[in-house]
Parts: C-alpha cells; structure tokens; sequence
C-alpha cells in the first residue's frame, strides 16, 4: 500500500479498540459472524503468488486489503478514530477468487452483510 507512507512511518497501524467492540456488539446482534484479528493491506492486487498466500495464512492474517492501511494511517495522522469493517468472500486458499459469482443464496448473504456493515458504520459514526 502507498498511501500510509506520506502520513507517517510505521510497519502496523490499529483500529480504534472501542470502535472496535462496539462495531463486533452491532454486528452480532445481528447475527452475523464476526472476526478480528490480523490484517494485511497491499497495493498489489492479483500479483500474490500461492506461496505468498500462503505465507500470509501461516502468519494468520484473516484477510487482505487494498485501503485499510492508508485510512489507519491518515486517520492517525490527523488524530481521529478509525475502525475496518470488511466483508470478506475469497477464500484464496481454495481457489475462490472475489471474481467468482456467488449463487443466488450467496447474493442474499452478502446484500444482508452489507446492509448490516452499513448500518454498523452509520451507528458508530
């Protein structure tokens, strides 16, 4: 990732931890799945090779971005909270790609998500 650079040096930047919790509370209140832990940002969309992938699982990173790192890092910058809200449906490891289609059932899922993660947002802001 390029951006978080021109804000400050640093190798990992955090969400806000109350943002955080409260985010995991709205969230499983409605009955989604939640989890927390690491994650890595990259600017090199399609260029991880499986060997990357796979190191990257083995370090236990539960997902992979392209922005998180660069909103942290301005948010940080200019002394604001910041909290990540992801839903994530590749699942590299076994081939599935965010290029593949879901099914109907899939769809459903993620419009439900994604109106949950929106919501979520609205709430904490």
């Amino acid at each position: 990732e390029g951006a978080s650079q021109y804000y400050e040096s640093f190798d990992a930047s955090y969400p806000d931890d109350m943002l955080a919790a409260r985010a995991v509370e709205i969230i499983q209140e409605q009955n989604l799945k939640t989890h927390q832990g690491l994650h890595l940002t990259t600017s090199a969309l399609f260029q991880q090779t499986m060997p990357t992938i796979t190191a990257w699982n083995k370090a236990e990173f539960l997902s992979v971005d392209m922005e998180t790192s660069a909103v942290f890092s301005a948010a940080r910058y200019f002394n604001m909270q910041a909290v990540s809200l992801l839903f994530v449906w590749d699942e590299l490891l076994n081939g599935r790609t965010w290029l593949d289609c879901f099914s109907p059932e899939e769809t459903e899922k993620h419009k439900a998500a994604n109106r949950v993660i929106f919501e979520t947002a609205l709430t904490l802001s």
